[in-house]
């Protein structure tokens, strides 16, 4: 993660696998969720937030549960 909190790495994320699994997202779309919250925080690093990400994890959730 560069200094001023751009992450470069899924693993830079303030969200893991584990969390989105909790929510009920699994499989291919754990993969999908983290590579897209990766890009989108690259260009704008105040995404990189837990609350943020769980959010949006939610929505995401939501939509791939009902089709």
């Amino acid at each position: 993660m560069k200094q001023d909190g751009t992450p470069f790495l899924v693993s830079d994320l303030k969200i893991s696998g584990k969390d989105l699994l909790a929510l009920g997202i699994s499989g291919k779309h754990v993969g999908e969720f983290l590579d897209s919250a990766l890009k989108d925080a690259i260009i704008e690093p105040e995404l990189n937030d837990r609350e943020k990400l769980l959010k949006r994890a939610e929505k995401f959730a939501s939509k791939i549960n009902n089709g």
